[in-house]
């Protein structure tokens, strides 16, 4: 079996799930807001103005909680309106 870039995966579930073009982009920039904590993290929800993150593990989690605002300021920036208004990290699979 070939292996499959995750973005080109996520970009067919987008479309058969019909995900707006703003949700998407939140996914899409989710990756680079949160560096490398990102392979620890994944988006579970997006609400108008929060998303939900599960983190896998419970350090992971506290450096995310500690990193929380500048997570937050990298994503708005380039989401370019500051749409994100707040981050919830919990534990969970990902």
């Amino acid at each position: 079996m070939p292996l499959v870039h995750v973005k080109d995966t996520l970009n067919g579930l987008f479309e058969k799930l019909k995900i707006s073009g703003e949700k998407q982009e939140i996914f899409d920039n989710w990756e680079k807001s949160a560096g490398s904590f990102s392979e620890h993290a994944q988006i579970v929800r997006i609400n108008d103005t929060e998303i939900v993150v599960n983190v896998d593990n419970s350090v992971y989690l506290q450096e995310m909680l500690m990193r929380k605002n500048e997570i937050l300021d990298k994503l708005n920036l380039k989401l370019k309106g500051g749409r994100i208004k707040d981050i919830k990290f919990k534990m969970g699979k990902i």
